[in-house]
């Protein structure tokens, strides 16, 4: 059943995942795997509130399990929510495993969220340490190291993230945005298209695309992303793709 659940959950039948392990723990309410495996689908849900419950649930039967604790820290610190609770659900995760390279970066992030960078440069560089082809240790560091100014570091971290794994789509449309100062405007929508064609739903790397085709006078192919970013949930991506769009037409 847990082989089960887990499958249907990696192949995106959340559904018949969440039903598979509602019934394990109705027979086996006191195996803590399975609701650690059912909070792990309703985060993939948006139930964030029966994701708590479900790892709560979980934690009081085994506190002695890391994933566990890594996932109640990411939950907690969800949108700058609990960061001393995030905080320390990760660093017990890190007590039991050392070397739980995910719970690192995790870390990491919540210390960065609360202005303590040394601490988090240091767990970062820990975690990279521990995996070194950790595209997204290296892409959440890239953003920490761009937003204090260290733009060299940040290309770097980006374009590890890219060789760790290709298709990432968020160190394609980062590495389009570090080109963009330096005039490198090809190189800009190189990186863009890549992000925009691993994910195509990437507003703000679409309306990037759409503006740098204007530049090179490419219009009817920067219609097509503007139009593509217009559709966005973000209202000021909606918005400035509208007005490039009514730019084009004069």
């Amino acid at each position: 059943m847990l082989g089960w659940g887990a499958a249907l959950e990696k192949s995106g039948q959340l559904e018949k995942a969440a039903g598979t392990f509602q019934h394990a723990v109705q027979l086996y309410p006191e195996d803590a795997r399975f609701w650690q495996g059912l909070a792990g689908v309703y985060v993939d849900q948006g139930k964030n509130p029966e994701a708590m419950a479900a790892l709560q649930k979980a934690l009081q039967l085994d506190s002695e399990v890391p994933e566990a604790q890594v996932a109640m820290g990411r939950l907690l610190g969800q949108a700058g929510g609990d960061l001393p609770g995030a905080e320390a659900s990760t660093r017990e995760a890190i007590r039991l495993w050392p070397n739980f390279a995910q719970a690192h970066v995790n870390l990491a992030v919540f210390l960065f969220q609360q202005n303590r960078v040394e601490e988090a440069d240091y767990h970062f560089k820990y975690a990279l340490r521990l995996q070194p082809d950790y595209a997204v240790g290296h892409f959440n560091y890239g953003l920490m190291l761009k937003s204090i100014g260290r733009i060299d570091e940040t290309a770097q971290q980006m374009h590890a993230a890219v060789r760790a794994d290709p298709n990432h789509a968020g160190a394609h449309e980062a590495l389009g945005e570090l080109n963009e100062p330096g005039g490198k405007i090809e190189e800009a929508i190189k990186e863009y298209s890549a992000a925009v064609r691993i994910r195509p739903q990437f507003s703000q790397a679409q309306l990037e695309l759409g503006m740098d085709l204007v530049k090179v006078g490419s219009p009817k192919e920067a219609a097509e992303h503007l139009t593509q970013a217009s559709e966005s949930s973000d209202p000021a991506i909606r918005q400035k793709a509208l007005q490039s769009l009514s730019e084009l037409d004069k």
